[in-house]
């Protein structure tokens, strides 16, 4: 009769134990996100690159980049 008993603490104990190995896991894999998201850009390197891929004149480039000034 204290065998079945016996089976139930042993699987509550063991799917305890696994959910605990589960969330001291997976904190460092977050941990690596946070730290490799991309940094924002600031209005000069974005209008920079523009200018990099010809999307704008070089005026134009020379312009924008005096009103950001």
């Amino acid at each position: 009769m204290m065998m079945p008993m016996g089976w139930i603490w042993l699987l509550l104990l063991l799917g305890g134990g696994l959910l605990l190995w589960r969330a001291l896991t997976n904190r460092p894999q977050q941990d690596k996100m946070a730290a490799t998201e991309p940094k924002s850009e600031s209005p000069h390197e974005i209008l920079l690159k523009e200018f990099a891929k010809g999307s704008i004149t070089e005026e134009e480039y020379l312009q924008k980049k005096k009103y950001m000034d």
